[in-house]
């Protein structure tokens, strides 16, 4: 049974590899090791976390999940510990720009997600090796590949067949 899912900020919600290319000129999956922490700098000096426009389809995957009614927070990584505290505050302002209010959660890099993970919690994120370490850590996990409705499609067969349990605020 899911009782939490977790959802991913960059590439689930935000539309950051797009906007990473187009102010950095560089895809953010494909970048040079030594091309790394000047360009990092500079999306973050930038602001661009903050300022990044909400991917298409974000708002129809909110609205499924907030349909269901499972406890949901945000999980999302600072892509390590510098910059942790800009990149957090950065982000924090994006989500009340949305007007997100899920509680959120930071990680001084993406392989802190795993401690989250157990039987009853569901993580959405775009890197299909941290879906797979969230999932060896003993969670669940459904990649977003871009498509709401894919991933919307693989949610719900998913909860539909370990069940799930709706949340009830104290």
């Amino acid at each position: 049974m899911i009782t939490t899912i977790y959802l991913d900020m960059d590439d689930v919600l935000t539309d950051f590899s797009r906007t990473y290319h187009k102010v950095i000129g560089i895809d953010p999956k494909t970048i040079r090791p030594d091309e790394w922490e000047e360009n990092w700098k500079k999306w973050i000096d930038g602001k661009h976390f903050e300022t990044q426009p909400m991917l298409p389809g974000a708002n129809l995957l909110l609205g499924y999940i907030g349909a269901l009614g499972v406890k949901t927070e945000i999980l999302s990584s600072t892509g390590g510990p510098d910059y942790f505290d800009e990149i957090v505050t950065q982000k924090r302002k994006w989500l009340d720009r949305w007007g997100i209010t899920y509680h959120p959660n930071f990680c001084p890099g993406k392989k802190f997600k795993t401690e989250f993970a157990t039987p009853h919690r569901l993580l959405i994120d775009d890197q299909s090796g941290i879906i797979q370490k969230f999932c060896d850590a003993g969670g669940y996990g459904v990649c977003h590949e871009g498509n709401a409705e894919d991933t919307i499609e693989r949610i719900h067969v998913l909860v539909n067949l370990l069940g799930y349990q709706k949340y009830v605020a104290p």
